[in-house]
């Protein structure tokens, strides 16, 4: 939604610390994985109400995430399979803030975590049932006509 202006500003810097990771030889799925796990740090601080230390491992997140993706063309090592990792790592990390939020004060966030939570993860659940991943995923079989779920995906 902000990819427009934002995009401008930040790729310079993301492709000069991809540069850098690059020499040291880091993959970008390694990105992913690392950024994911520290934005799952979020969750018990979220949980503790410990907001400021939560927002550092939200945006070290957002900065892994945006960093993967500028190694991976930097390095030329762009996938389907990388694409696919990114986003469903995504999809849990956005859910788990918002469970973390819910479970801060749960009498007062339950009813709009579960909305946020539901609404957030609506754009991204057509990805996992979605015929276009397959191939891609090494999957087999007859594609779904099901239309998927609309739920939080935690």
């Amino acid at each position: 939604m902000l990819d427009r202006w934002t995009m401008p500003l930040t790729q310079a810097p993301l492709k000069w610390m991809a540069k850098g990771l690059a020499r040291l030889g880091v993959r970008p799925d390694q990105v992913t994985l690392v950024a994911f796990l520290v934005g799952m740090l979020a969750l018990p601080l979220l949980i503790w109400q410990a907001y400021t230390a939560a927002l550092v491992m939200i945006l070290l997140n957002r900065l892994g995430d945006g960093l993967d993706g500028a190694l991976a063309r930097y390095t030329g090592r762009a996938s389907d399979a990388g694409g696919f990792l990114d986003i469903g790592l995504d999809f849990v990390f956005y859910a788990a803030v918002v469970l973390g939020f819910v479970l801060a004060d749960p009498a007062v966030n339950a009813l709009q975590g579960h909305f946020c939570c539901s609404r957030s993860s609506a754009p991204g659940r057509p990805f996992w049932p979605s015929p276009s991943w397959r191939p891609a995923m090494g999957w087999r079989g007859r594609a779904s006509s099901a239309r998927p779920s609309i739920t939080c995906m935690a």
